[in-house]
């Protein structure tokens, strides 16, 4: 059970206090009628700090498959099932506070080809940290953004898994420029 009183943080996860405000941040910037979206959800911390932030009329999307060889098992400790119950109670707790939430169970890039919500105007990356994955990603959720738009990819400079550098073969080309390193996240936005 999470005690919301606390706020995001209450929940387990590994985003931590510059991830949560760099992300906050970026999500007070979507307009009303934008979506915010997050890929890789886990226990849902990420998503209840987006939540906490989320303007009137914007509504958030949250992606995860949990599968037991998802680079994100065992993180915060707790097994896919408990990290789904997590985020269901996450959803369950800011719906009742008027959130317009849809949690989806699937994979991020093939969802994102299938999606048909408002423009992206904030777009969380924290899934399969690998450099295929977010190349996937981004391919797959770049036609679906804003015009005016917030991309931040969580492990940016964590040397293995070559986010950086994916999004910056990317990322130019589609009008977005780096901004800054936050946290862990890299922060991209457009125009």
């Amino acid at each position: 059970m999470i005690d919301f009183e606390l706020g995001w943080r209450a929940v387990p996860g590994m985003f931590d206090e510059n991830d949560g405000a760099a992300l906050q941040d970026a999500v007070k910037l979507c307009p009303p009628g934008t979506s915010h979206v997050e890929l890789g959800a886990w226990c849902g911390r990420s998503l209840a700090a987006a939540c906490e932030a989320l303007p009137v009329g914007v509504v958030a999307y949250s992606y995860d498959n949990y599968k037991e060889d998802s680079q994100a098992t065992g993180g915060a400790g707790k097994t896919p099932r408990e990290a789904m119950a997590l985020r269901e109670e996450v959803v369950s707790h800011y719906r009742q506070l008027g959130k317009g939430i849809t949690a989806v169970l699937g994979e991020s890039s093939a969802s994102g080809k299938l999606y048909s919500g408002p423009r992206v105007a904030s777009l969380l990356i924290d899934d399969h940290h690998s450099a295929e994955q977010v190349e996937a990603n981004l391919l797959a959720w770049l036609p679906h953004t804003a015009p005016e738009c917030t991309v931040l990819l969580h492990d940016y400079w964590h040397p293995p898994y070559g986010i950086a550098t994916t999004a910056q073969r990317i990322l130019p080309s589609c009008g977005f420029r780096f901004i800054e390193t936050r946290g862990g996240l890299g922060i991209w936005r457009r125009p």
